[in-house]
């Protein structure tokens, strides 16, 4: 069918039912996240860093730590999300009410990202759009999603970031097919940006890149793959010299110095350290990490950080295998049969987070869609293979098993609403602790100049709730002196919940 052709009225109206279905599920899933929100934030630690830089941003400080005493510059945290979050600063709202604000940035996002997401499966034959419409209902009421869709966090405005991306070298890579004039174009453009946004978003966006250069390459679009590359490189340079200058002069911690410290024993590299990372890491993506993502139920390290009302019930190790063998199977076909790029991405993301020492839940949130539907497409295939028959029954039994299942994600995030709702301080696993924290910043408020300097581990939380300069010097005594420290506070500092 030429492009100019006009659809077919039924297919027409089956695409409106669809779109129509999509808007409906988007629009329980923002009234579950509006239902979510609350007006705490640090706890997660990163998520105070997140507003203490983009109130730097915002008041004019440049990108600074704004809550240390001296407010040196920011190196660790790519300054992509707290810029996003900047504008919020300005609203007339006060602090912690604020948070509200924040939040709704990774509220809408997450909605956004869905559509996207729908979209870039149905445009590029990675699903059909019945398929992506319930690949992304899955992934809007999945209870990691809904967690993360929820924080002061950038994982969501990255996975939309990157949909969009996606969408952009692919277009570039079909005038590379469609047209011979130069590859210097607005296509290029786009795509040179968005990519360079994701990895101004986080440092794991260098996937991206990695991935549309290798993507342009299988493809011999030589020199489409060489612009791209030169351009998004010129684009991220300013903050990798930023980060250099800083790091040689022993200011920060980049992500990549964290990085190779951790492979690092008496001062020298080493590679058995390497190797146990990559043994234990590879265990926990294919037996943890990408079961519990598309299934959440299937495994227990989904589990990691969530509050008790967003655990799904049970975890089966069987279904955990048999779900990462179907998605592999489903990820190396479009791989090996296409040459496509979101394979290229899934793999070159999960090859840079198998490096890090942290749980893999959260880094592989933003590819929650894209690892259902590699999961989905050797069972669509098989269905196909049976027979016009059996294609009929089995697509009706899956039906009802996806429908089950999105229900149980449904309830699932109605009953954290409904315990939300019921303590004032459930903004946590611990809603008790986090009662005592508030307590703790009021009494401070109430009995402490406002130049006070307060010494604590969660720094950021810290002054964005009493708005004293902070140091992190409770296990370092002889800064206490140094920084002028009129109080040490020791509040319990959240470590991983694995239930």
């Amino acid at each position: 069918m030429n492009p100019g052709t006009p659809l077919p009225e039924s297919k027409t109206h089956l695409e409106h039912s669809l779109i129509l279905l999509l808007i409906l599920a988007a629009i329980v899933a923002g009234g579950i996240y509006l239902a979510n929100l609350n007006t705490a934030a640090g706890q997660w630690y990163d998520d105070g860093w997140y507003l203490v830089l983009a109130k730097a941003l915002a008041s004019g400080a440049g990108y600074r730590q704004i809550n240390v005493p001296g407010a040196p510059p920011e190196g660790h945290f790519p300054p992509g999300y707290p810029l996003l979050l900047a504008p919020v600063w300005w609203l007339p709202l006060n602090f912690p009410a604020r948070i509200i604000a924040f939040k709704l940035t990774s509220v809408i996002a997450t909605l956004i990202w869905g559509v996207l997401v729908y979209r870039y499966l149905t445009r590029n034959g990675y699903a059909t759009p019945h398929l992506a419409l319930f690949i992304v209902a899955l992934t809007w009421f999945n209870p990691l999603v809904l967690y993360y869709a929820t924080l002061v966090a950038s994982e969501m405005s990255y996975a939309l970031v990157v949909v969009i991306a996606l969408l952009r070298v692919e277009s570039y890579a079909r005038t590379a097919r469609e047209r011979a004039d130069s590859p210097f174009n607005r296509h290029l453009v786009w795509a040179a940006l968005a990519i360079a946004a994701a990895c101004y978003l986080r440092s794991v966006g260098l996937a991206v890149a990695g991935s549309a250069v290798a993507y342009l390459l299988v493809n011999r679009h030589w020199k489409h793959s060489a612009l791209l590359a030169v351009t998004v490189a010129t684009l991220y340079l300013p903050w990798l010299l930023h980060v250099r200058s800083l790091t040689a002069v022993g200011e920060t911690s980049s992500y990549l110095s964290i990085l190779q410290r951790s492979f690092t024993r008496s001062g020298q590299f080493d590679p058995t350290l390497l190797s146990e990372r990559l043994v234990k890491n590879v265990h926990l993506y294919l037996l943890g990490g990408l079961p519990g993502i598309v299934f959440p139920s299937t495994t227990q390290l989904t589990w990691i950080n969530l509050p008790a009302t967003l655990r799904m019930h049970p975890y089966s190790h069987v279904a955990s295998t048999l779900i990462t063998i179907i998605t592999l199977t489903g990820l190396l076909v479009t791989l090996v049969a296409r040459r496509s790029l979101l394979p290229l991405y899934v793999i070159a993301s999960v090859g840079i987070c198998i490096l890090w020492p942290w749980e893999p839940t959260r880094y592989l949130v933003s590819l929650t869609p894209f690892i259902a539907a590699f999961f989905f497409k050797p069972l669509v295939d098989l269905a196909r293979a049976l027979g016009p028959r059996m294609q009929k029954w089995s697509q009706k039994g899956a039906l009802v098993i996806l429908l089950a299942y999105l229900f149980l994600e449904i309830a699932t995030g109605t009953q954290h609403v409904l315990y939300l709702h019921s303590d004032a301080y459930a903004a946590s696993p611990d809603a008790q602790l986090w009662a005592d924290i508030q307590a703790c910043y009021t009494w401070l408020n109430e009995h402490t100049a406002s130049d006070d300097v307060l010494a604590m581990v969660n720094t950021p939380q810290g002054y964005l709730y009493t708005g004293h300069p902070t140091v992190k010097a409770i296990q370092q005594p002889e800064k206490l002196h140094v920084f002028g420290v009129r109080y040490a506070v020791l509040l319990p500092f959240p470590t991983l919940d694995t239930g």
